[in-house]
């Protein structure tokens, strides 16, 4: 087996214990050695101005952590401008909630905010938030933040705060003008209108309008923006090159908001953790804000358990809220492991469909498997002409099925036959049984749904001097991966060169070795 030395990198690792807001995330980079000055001075770029970061020391369940705040205007920890507002749609967001935030907090903001903020929050809180936010909070961001305190409450979903003392509200379109004009680095402007994108887009479904007419109310926008650039800030500084997550943890109840109940997780929160492994262990409160989980999704890659790393350092951001469990977001950096490795064999069609086998940073994670679940469905026929699978075949795929193959069988009687047999989403089963009844001679159909193990896979486009060729990218647990070339990219090739194919994919896995080999 052909195999190449994959060069060593410096990874990190997030641990959503308690879930994720912004400013327990950026708490956590903090404590795992980005320098505050230096964060800080980063912050001064943006030029926005009236935004100052405000850090302690925290013991959570006898565990050091690192709390931060984004302070806005002049306001200290016991007061914030306004909650965020935001909105309506102005939110966005910004829920961003931060967790945290005590939401209980008394404060009873009094301010009237009544919150209705629109979703504000709570996370955390528990929100029933009402809001009236007692919170504690400071946050603005209500974001619950977890703690955050912040802010950004924004969240508003709705927010509509009551106040809205006018606040102005800023737009997707401002925002990234407000990144684009700083002088952060290219990739870190980048990086951060991407997240601000995912969050807007996020909130724009959930309410029904496009990502441009999502707006932020000022303060909770301010203190989004600080979350959002502070970590990519972070991350870069600290020279993280992957990013990996744990499962996303949820929490449980509702929170008030301006259209009135919501269930947790926040609308947006579950629209941008759509596709992503979730957990629920039962707590009460939004332990995952839209803004946590729109940095998260937009940066990371899944990854079930933690990657093999040597470790070289840990940091924990703390929120302000108290929960059945420690309020901290852990984050674990260090230096991967593996080997790439190239694997005869073809990379069936099949096995590239649908969106999430073309992701590609698909749940790479360091070669730990997933394991979801998968309906098998299954059909013993012995009167049906073998030629008339094929339709059947193309329309299964076309529903969605995963894998179909037929296999030969002594049926009844001594007659020939074929088992037929379907993996599938379990959604897809009355779908894909329906077709089975309508397109081939069975009259029963078995079907039952099972556990399954997959390892993690990820699809690189190459370009070679054949042509560009797919090549999926396995990770095996031993942190070592395999390359597969796509069959149907070699079939194509060989046609029009008329090279045979056992050729062809020597000529063209040694090619592909010599490219993957100079990335890493």
């Amino acid at each position: 087996m052909l195999a190449l030395r994959r060069k060593k990198m410096k990874i990190a690792y997030v641990d959503q214990f308690a879930g994720v807001c912004g400013n327990m995330l950026l708490g956590a980079l903090v404590d795992a050695g980005y320098s505050r000055e230096e964060l800080s001075r980063e912050i001064e770029k943006l030029g926005i101005g009236g935004v100052r970061l405000v850090f302690s020391r925290r013991t959570i369940s006898g565990i050091a952590a690192t709390h931060c705040d984004v302070l806005c205007q002049g306001d200290s920890p016991t007061e914030w401008i306004g909650d965020p507002s935001l909105g309506h749609h102005d939110h966005t967001h910004e829920h961003d909630h931060d967790h945290h935030h005590d939401h209980d907090h008394h404060h009873d903001h009094s301010h009237d905010h009544t919150h209705e903020h629109e979703h504000s929050h709570d996370h955390h809180h528990d929100h029933s938030h009402e809001h009236d936010h007692d919170h504690e909070h400071d946050h603005h961001d209500h974001s619950h933040d977890h703690e955050h305190d912040h802010h950004d409450h924004s969240h508003d979903h709705e927010h509509d705060h009551g106040h809205s003392q006018g606040h102005h509200h800023r737009g997707f379109a401002e925002i990234s003008q407000i990144i684009e004009a700083s002088g952060l680095s290219p990739k870190v402007r980048k990086k951060s209108i991407r997240i601000f994108r995912a969050l807007a887009e996020a909130e724009g479904a959930v309410h029904g309008v496009s990502p441009d007419e999502v707006h932020f109310h000022e303060v909770g926008a301010l203190d989004t923006i600080v979350d959002v650039v502070g970590t990519v800030c972070a991350l870069e500084g600290l020279g993280i090159e992957e990013l990996y997550l744990s499962p996303f943890h949820v929490g449980n109840g509702v929170l008030r908001c301006a259209h009135g109940l919501m269930p947790l997780p926040a609308p947006a929160t579950a629209r941008l953790i759509q596709g992503w492994p979730v957990v629920n262990r039962g707590i009460q409160g939004e332990l995952t804000t839209p803004t946590g989980a729109a940095i998260l999704t937009a940066l990371g890659q899944r990854c079930n358990v933690m990657p093999s790393m040597t470790l070289s350092a840990t940091g924990y951001g703390c929120g302000d809220r108290e929960f059945e469990i420690p309020n901290f977001i852990r984050v674990m950096i260090g230096e991967s492991q593996g080997n790439l490795q190239a694997a005869p064999g073809k990379a069936g069609s099949a096995g590239l469909r649908g969106r999430e086998k073309m992701e590609k940073d698909l749940l790479y994670g360091q070669g730990i498997w997933q394991e979801d679940e998968v309906a098998v469905i299954e059909a013993n026929i012995d009167d049906m002409s073998p030629q008339d699978f094929d339709p059947l075949f193309t329309r299964l795929f076309e529903l969605g099925a995963l894998e179909v193959n037929v296999m030969a069988l002594t049926a009844k009687k001594g007659r020939p036959g074929h088992l037929l047999t379907v993996l599938a989403p379990p959604s897809l089963v009355a779908t894909a049984m329906e077709e089975i009844f309508n397109s081939s001679t069975t009259i029963g159909i078995r079907y039952n749904v099972q556990r399954r193990a997959k390892l993690p896979r990820r699809i690189k486009v190459v370009e070679t001097s054949f042509g560009r060729v797919a090549v999926k990218m396995v990770k095996l647990p031993s942190g070592d991966e395999r390359i597969f070339l796509e069959y149907e990219d070699l079939l194509a090739i060989s046609r029009s060169s008329g090279t045979s194919m056992i050729d062809l994919r020597i000529s063209i896995m040694q090619e592909v070795l010599r490219t993957l080999s100079s990335r890493i």
